[in-house]
C-alpha cells in the first residue's frame, strides 16, 4: 500500500530545501550586483531579467552588445532571481544613463528546486549544482574578455543632457 503521509513529508522537505536554495541564489546575485556597482563606482549594475519571446535574443549571448529594453518591473527585471518565470538573462546596464542600453552577458535557467542553476555564454553551458559553483561560474563570467568589453562600454557611456 502506498504511504501518502511519507510522500507528503518528502514533498514538504523538498519544498524547504528548494526555498533555501532559492534564497541562496537571490543572495548570490545581490552580492554580485553590489560588488560590481562598487567596483565600477556605481556605473554598472548586473541583474537578471525575463526573456520574453519578443525579445529576439540571439542563440549565443555574445553576438550583440545592447538590447533596447527599459528597466522596470513591467519589462521583467527582478531583484529576486528566483521569482522570475520563463527564460532568464543576466544583463548589465549603466544606472547613471538609464536602462535604454543594456549588455546581455549570459542566459540562465533555474531549476524548480533552485539547483542546478544553468548559465550559458559564449556557447559554453555551465551547470551549477550549488552556491559555490554558481559563485565560481559568475566570477568566470566577469573574467571573460567579451563580457569585460561590454562592461567597459557601459562604463564609458555619458549621461544624456536634459533638453
Amino acid at each position: 500500500m502506498i504511504d501518502y503521509a511519507k510522500a507528503l513529508k518528502r514533498g514538504l522537505d523538498a519544498a524547504n530545501r528548494a526555498a533555501a536554495a532559492r534564497k541562496e541564489i537571490d543572495q548570490i546575485f545581490q552580492d554580485l550586483d553590489d560588488q560590481v556597482l562598487r567596483g565600477t563606482k556605481n556605473k554598472v549594475s548586473i541583474r537578471c531579467r525575463t526573456c520574453d519571446p519578443g525579445d529576439a535574443l540571439p542563440a549565443t549571448p555574445h553576438v550583440e552588445d545592447f538590447y533596447p529594453h527599459e528597466l522596470s518591473s513591467v519589462t521583467g527585471y527582478h531583484t529576486s532571481v528566483t521569482q522570475a518565470r520563463g527564460s532568464l538573462a543576466i544583463a548589465a546596464f549603466n544606472p547613471t544613463v538609464g536602462s535604454k542600453k543594456q549588455a546581455l552577458l549570459a542566459l540562465c535557467e533555474i531549476d524548480r528546486a533552485g539547483y542546478p542553476f544553468q548559465v550559458t555564454w559564449n556557447d559554453k553551458v555551465n551547470i551549477c549544482e550549488d552556491g559555490e559553483a554558481l559563485r565560481s561560474c559568475l566570477a568566470d563570467l566577469l573574467s571573460d574578455p567579451l563580457v569585460g568589453q561590454k562592461i567597459h562600454n557601459l562604463m564609458t557611456l555619458q549621461p544624456q543632457k536634459a533638453a
